[in-house]
């Protein structure tokens, strides 16, 4: 009962610092480039096995024949999307040498459950079961892992566990860095937080409490027909807890995507578009202060939220991080 009672006084302080909105990722289909990106040809779908026996989703982008891939890159999409939203980038980088993998997250696409996991921290378990299986392939490429939106939260929450050591390279395209960081538009209207839900779930958690965490605790704004066609409409509790930056329930410190970068072994570019309407594009810089021998901020003067996949001045951008050339 004290644990409920400490839960019930806090909860007025999580809603406060938590009542922004959530934005992750411009609807799919929403905008032409999204619509375009989401209907070109892709790489047929594979699958590996994780340690749970779930056959998980993925596509591979290879450079042309006759050309020794340079590197690997292991590319993560947004909320509610797929491997099919990087196909522009896989492409690119395909083209400059680099091997691209593009999984489906766990939850998302052709992965698992709609919308769900096991359990708090599964995707970071279903990279390393991934590693290995790009290993078998190039036992002695270099790896970099790179991530859109809330897959670019997921890669510096990865950055900041011991798993980030496996990395050469970070590379976050306007990511979601959580509610604590100075970056999120308060209207860009992505998502709907179910935040008594979140609260209550996040003390539950405290005491060690799990069994409602399959509960939905975000709704994203998806255009008509949007999940149709693929697209994932809800997340559970323990998806949002796992997909995106770390310490999303955090009340008190330091923001947990500083301490990530902190940590982080492997250089990391973050780049924006100047015309992002999911994030404030400029606040990047000011959000890593004092970390800037982490973190080099780059801004792509033409591109919106999900341009940053498309626009080819961005495009060039990302491969030079990836590659380490700028």
């Amino acid at each position: 009962m004290s644990a409920l009672k400490i839960l019930a006084a806090t909860s007025a302080a999580f809603v406060a610092a938590a009542a922004s909105p959530c934005p992750a990722a411009t609807p799919i289909g929403s905008t032409p480039t999204a619509r375009e990106v989401m209907l070109l040809p892709a790489p047929p779908v594979q699958r590996f096995t994780a340690r749970d026996g779930t056959a998980l989703a993925y596509r591979v982008f290879t450079p042309p024949a006759g050309v020794a891939p340079r590197l690997v890159a292991i590319i993560y999409h947004g909320s509610a999307g797929s491997s099919r939203n990087v196909t522009l980038l896989g492409e690119a980088l395909a083209a400059d040498g680099v091997v691209a993998y593009a999984p489906d997250v766990r939850g998302q696409g052709l992965s698992g459950r709609r919308g769900d996991v096991d359990y708090i921290g599964q995707p970071s378990d279903d990279l390393a079961d991934f590693i290995p299986v790009i290993r078998k392939a190039y036992p002695d490429a270099r790896l970099a892992l790179v991530g859109h939106s809330a897959g670019g939260g997921f890669v510096l929450r990865i950055a900041g566990e011991p798993l980030g050591r496996s990395f050469d390279r970070l590379v976050l395209i306007s990511p979601y860095l959580g509610r604590a960081a100075p970056t999120g538009r308060p209207d860009a209207g992505w998502t709907k937080i179910d935040m008594p839900r979140m609260v209550l779930l996040a003390g539950l958690n405290t005491v060690g409490i799990t069994a409602f965490n399959g509960a939905t605790a975000i709704r994203f704004n998806l255009p008509p027909g949007a999940e149709a066609a693929g697209a994932t409409g809800r997340w559970s509790y323990r998806m949002a807890m796992s997909y995106g930056p770390d310490g999303e329930t955090r009340l008190f410190g330091p923001p947990a995507f500083r301490e990530d970068a902190a940590r982080a072994r492997a250089p990391i570019v973050l780049i924006a578009g100047a015309r992002d309407e999911q994030f404030y594009a400029e606040r990047y810089a000011a959000a890593f202060k004092g970390l800037e021998d982490k973190v080099r901020v780059e801004i792509a003067p033409n591109a919106d939220h999900m341009g940053a996949l498309a626009d080819p001045d961005a495009l060039a951008m990302e491969v030079k991080a990836v590659e380490g050339e700028n």
